[in-house]
């Protein structure tokens, strides 16, 4: 079951991308590592608040959507 769920929001980043400029879709994949690859549903709400604070204001359609 976590290896559906790590591949299903890995899909989803991969889909967020194209709201986001090509240039920073290195920076933001590393961003979202935590979140995708992490153990519990709370360390990954935690890693997608510190992604939202880093990426929200820049894209804020990439953190709605999610």
């Amino acid at each position: 079951m976590a290896s559906l769920i790590a591949a299903n929001t890995h899909f989803c980043a991969l889909f967020f991308f194209r709201y986001a400029a090509r240039q920073y879709w290195d920076e933001m994949s590393r961003d979202l590592c935590p979140v995708y690859t992490a153990p519990s549903e709370a360390a990954a709400e935690e890693g997608f608040v510190d992604f939202s604070g880093t990426w929200g204001q820049r894209y804020p359609a990439i953190t709605r959507l999610w």
